[in-house]
């Protein structure tokens, strides 16, 4: 008989399979015009209208989606932004477009 303990663990388990699935979902089914309309008004400023940045921002084209996450954060420098989870999709969908 499976203890408490192995019961909640598997609980977890599922939990975290099904938010996993609906991320993937969500990069999958992401918009990238509301990314390029975010990316215009929040980032377009310091990295560039094709997202290759300059000497003050890096080139941000074909970023990994988490990373994006963790910059907004205010990492070196950069300052904080609070994005849903649909718009850091939708905004690394239209950094893909850039990368091509």
């Amino acid at each position: 008989m499976p203890s408490l303990l192995h019961a909640q663990t598997r609980f977890v388990v599922i939990i975290w399979l099904l938010v996993k699935g609906l991320s993937t979902a969500t990069a999958q089914d992401a918009d990238p015009t509301l990314g390029q309309a975010i990316y215009a008004e929040n980032c377009v400023e310091c990295h560039m209208e094709d997202a290759g940045g300059d000497d003050v921002a890096p080139e941000i084209a074909g970023i990994p989606r988490n990373n994006i996450r963790r910059a907004m954060g205010g990492l070196e420098g950069m300052p904080e932004f609070e994005m849903t989870t649909e718009e850091v999709a939708a905004v690394h969908a239209y950094l893909r477009t850039l990368d091509d």
